[in-house]
């Protein structure tokens, strides 16, 4: 398969849009920084003939360290551009509207919350995989949760390969380990809207603001 870029489905956007618009929270204050309409994305496509188990993480963790909660051990960590190949058959990733490389790095030192995720499937039957959440270390694993995108299926929706997920308390940083089984042949589309993040320069920047306006 030659690598490409995804261009976003329509109906798609604007279930993201709606999403983004639900989960409307603070503009600003101290050391975080919230964004009512700031989303990452990135689209992975799997050509190879299996099912295929992959983990995004801005961690520590090499590939064949990184397990689920069931301790199989993933065939891949995302990547942009060719993330794993198997029998002259390719997984690729791309993100929007930066390369997922760069996101994920930005996360290693910026931890970042969540309020929804929106995915867009080619197959509804995608839904049935489980998105697996773990928090991990070096001594010990911090906790883990299990979301079933099935389960927000909207009955009264037309578009039955688009579902929306709200996430009340779902944090990126370098302890975060979410790893998704992507079925043969299919395409999957994920959307994450951010709730807020913490900068560390910002926060910085802000105390020597505060201590230089007291002199």
């Amino acid at each position: 398969m030659n690598p490409k870029k995804h261009n976003h489905n329509p109906e798609a956007a604007a279930g993201a849009a709606a999403l983004s618009n639900a989960f409307s929270g603070n503009s600003a204050f101290s050391g975080v920084t919230f964004g009512n309409e700031e989303s990452f994305g990135y689209t992975i496509i799997n050509d190879t003939l299996k099912p295929i188990l992959l983990a995004l993480t801005p961690g520590y963790l090499a590939a064949d360290k990184v397990k689920n909660q069931q301790g199989q051990v993933v065939d891949a960590v995302i990547k942009e551009g060719v993330v794993f190949e198997v029998d002259g058959k390719q997984v690729t990733c791309y993100g929007d509207p930066k390369p997922v490389d760069e996101f994920l790095a930005y996360a290693q030192s910026n931890p970042l919350r969540f309020k929804g995720l929106t995915m867009r499937v080619d197959e509804a039957s995608q839904f049935g995989q489980a998105i697996n959440v773990q928090k991990l270390s070096p001594f010990k694993n911090l906790g883990d949760e299990r979301v079933s995108p099935a389960k927000y299926k909207d009955p009264k929706q037309t578009n039955d390969k688009l579902v929306q997920i709200p996430l009340g308390d779902l944090q990126m940083d370098s302890n975060t380990v979410i790893t998704y089984t992507i079925n043969p042949g299919r395409e999957v589309e994920f959307t994450w809207f951010l709730e807020c993040l913490h900068n560390p320069s910002e926060e910085l920047r802000k105390a020597a603001t505060c201590l230089n306006n007291k002199k």
